[in-house]
């Protein structure tokens, strides 16, 4: 299906008062305070949050600040200032044109679904939390994340919180499991991006994700990676800051909606930013899945978009993996020639592949067939 935008483009960020170059695809996050993360972001800093209007990508400026003066920093990321720190999260304003039947699913009135508090140590909820991290103008910001696959070490979320047109954010710290400013904490070893994502293309919504490997595990284990179109029922969770100002992780349940232009509409989902980078979740006989994420909402249409996980997601979740798996020299598991490998890294016969039977938990065996 062909579907072009329309009409406006612009983006609201709200965060609180680090420059890096541009390197596509994956980067090694910096900390430019001498200190360590934890001494960084003290509960001061986390208060702290100041709001970013920005009406083009990666042109931000501080709407409370002093004349964009930068203010000496102890410790970033103190309870407090955890507590501060919100989201710069995406929001569209455009016009979509496709099909009438996309057109028709984009303008339909659907009622906001109920939202849940989460239970912090059940499945998949104690796989998640809050990511941190410092932008390009200096601002502390925060995303929702999720532990995803075996290593334990693999960090899903949202693109844009992780690099804009200017590069890679730096002093970023995983708080997982968080709850009004307490979590286990997790530094950041290294960042994966889409090599074609541009923060400052509209189109590039659709690469809207991205995967962190932190240096310590998870406290217990992760979710699965679906590929694919998700399902009719869709769990959305995060840490949205129009519930509880964004200090508790809650949940919401809806179908999906119009797809298009590689991403996924889900109209039910009323959360803001602070989500960002929250899994949308399905549940599956053999535990649960990340099928997409909160990316984006637009001021046209009610509801949350994100972009549909593809083999590109599934290779960008292998890089970061393997990269984790070379730092700690163990060995990259491997398939036959005559197998093919699922994103759980088991393997099924190639003669499987594209048979109409998902052979593999993810799907990934059925697409593109």
């Amino acid at each position: 299906m062909e579907v072009s935008a329309v009409a406006a483009f612009f983006t609201v960020l709200i965060c609180s008062f680090s420059d890096s170059a541009v390197v596509p695809g994956r980067n090694r996050p910096s900390n430019k305070h001498n200190q360590t993360i934890s001494e960084f972001w003290t509960s001061e800093r986390m208060e702290a949050a100041q709001m970013l209007t920005n009406q083009n990508i990666g042109q931000a400026t501080c709407s409370n600040s002093q004349s964009g003066r930068r203010k000496k920093r102890s410790d970033p990321w103190s309870k407090s200032r955890m507590q501060g720190a919100i989201d710069p999260f995406p929001i569209v304003s455009e016009e979509y044109f496709g099909d009438e039947g996309t057109i028709t699913l984009l303008s339909a009135t659907v009622s906001e679904a109920t939202i849940y508090d989460a239970t912090l140590n059940d499945v998949p909820f104690k796989h998640m939390g809050k990511l941190y991290f410092t932008n390009n103008d200096g601002n502390q910001c925060a995303c929702s994340g999720t532990y995803i696959g075996p290593t334990d070490h693999v960090l899903l979320t949202a693109a844009h919180c992780v690099r804009d047109s200017n590069g890679y954010y730096s002093d970023f710290m995983f708080s997982q499991q968080y709850n009004n400013g307490v979590g286990h904490r997790k530094g950041v070893s290294y960042l994966f991006v889409p090599s074609q994502y541009n923060a400052n293309d509209r189109n590039d919504l659709s690469l809207d994700y991205a995967f962190l490997v932190t240096k310590q595990p998870s406290e217990n284990g992760g979710v699965g990676l679906y590929t694919g179109v998700p399902t009719s029922k869709i769990t959305a969770a995060g840490y949205p800051k129009n519930v509880y100002d964004g200090q508790k992780l809650v949940w919401l349940s809806g179908g999906k909606g119009a797809v298009f232009h590689g991403l996924v509409h889900m109209p039910s989902n009323s959360m803001q930013m602070g989500s960002s980078g929250g899994a949308w979740l399905r549940s599956a006989e053999d535990g649960w899945y990340a099928t997409g994420i909160n990316s984006h909402t637009n001021t046209l249409y009610s509801g949350m978009f994100s972009p549909v996980f593809d083999e590109g997601t599934t290779r960008l979740y292998n890089d970061a993996e393997s990269w984790y798996n070379s730092q700690q020299k163990l060995p990259r598991p491997e398939c036959s020639a005559s197998q093919f490998m699922c994103t759980d890294r088991s393997c099924i016969n190639k003669d499987w592949v594209c048979d109409g039977d998902r052979d593999c938990s993810c799907g990934c065996d059925e697409h593109n067939c």
